[in-house]
């Protein structure tokens, strides 16, 4: 592992293509940049496996939740993924419209709407789990299993706290 110094030195210089080497300066010290660096290039390898499916990150993971959770609320689902609820009604309505989720009344509270997979839902899913174990291992090739294991910890320590 490098030391400290030298990985700041990296971060600091990092080279744009074909332009004039712009160096983060004081913003490199500043971890909510690294972890949103980080994050979009995530996003943008997921971008380019999820092109022909068009599904979105979060579109994906209610897909596997509700095939791994039959009935689940929509309420569950974004209280776990904190999502507000005019985005929830959005994501659902989209994944609806597509024929992929169906609401149905829940059996012990009729007044509440579980989430369903439909045929078409879990078609789509087979092709997006296939999609996202190439995409986690664009990510994971990266780190150790030991490093993976840290930065799970230490990220769930940002998203579990309570004290925002």
């Amino acid at each position: 592992m490098a030391p400290r110094d030298t990985i700041w030195q990296k971060i600091e210089t990092r080279p744009t293509a074909g332009r004039t080497e712009v160096g983060f300066g004081a913003l490199a010290e500043i971890i909510g940049l690294h972890i949103s660096l980080a994050n979009a290039a995530i996003l943008q390898n997921f971008k380019k496996r999820f092109e022909t499916l068009q599904l979105t990150p979060k579109q994906t993971s209610l897909l596997w939740l509700v095939s791994d959770n039959p009935g689940v609320s929509q309420v569950d689902f974004a209280r776990l993924f904190g999502i507000d609820r005019a985005t929830m009604l959005g994501i659902t309505n989209t994944m609806t419209r597509r024929g992929y989720i169906e609401r149905r009344p829940m059996a012990n509270n009729a007044r509440r709407l579980g989430l369903h997979l439909t045929d078409s839902g879990a078609a789509v899913l087979a092709e997006a789990k296939a999609q996202v174990a190439i995409h986690e291992e664009w990510v994971k090739r990266r780190f150790t299993p030991a490093e993976l294991d840290t930065i799970i910890s230490l990220m769930a320590r940002l998203y579990e706290d309570d004290d925002a």
